[in-house]
């Protein structure tokens, strides 16, 4: 058995081999296309998630502190205001007596 170079096939087996490597390329590069479009939509899908977790994590790193600033701030109030009836209670008593 003899080694043939392209260059000594005959036109219809050149056509026919150059028509299976554009197909070979094509398949390769649609395959290639599609491992692309796979890795965009999970880099996507994980900048999406990253940028969700990290909303979370901002609403709790804001929520928080208010909701403490709004117990602080409502104790002091209720305070304020039994302190403020107390005193009168206790000027009315003492007024009355």
């Amino acid at each position: 058995m003899t080694a043939t170079t392209y260059d000594q096939l005959s036109a219809s087996e050149q056509a026919r081999i150059e028509s299976m490597v554009k197909a070979q390329l094509a398949s390769m590069d649609a395959t290639n296309r599609q491992i692309l479009q796979r890795n965009r939509e999970s880099l996507a899908f994980y900048v999406a998630n990253a940028i969700k977790a990290t909303a979370a994590f901002l609403g709790y790193a804001i929520a928080l502190p208010l909701a403490y600033a709004e117990m602080i701030a409502e104790r002091f109030v209720t305070g304020f205001a039994e302190g403020w009836n107390a005193a009168f209670d206790e000027l009315r008593r003492t007024r009355d007596t």
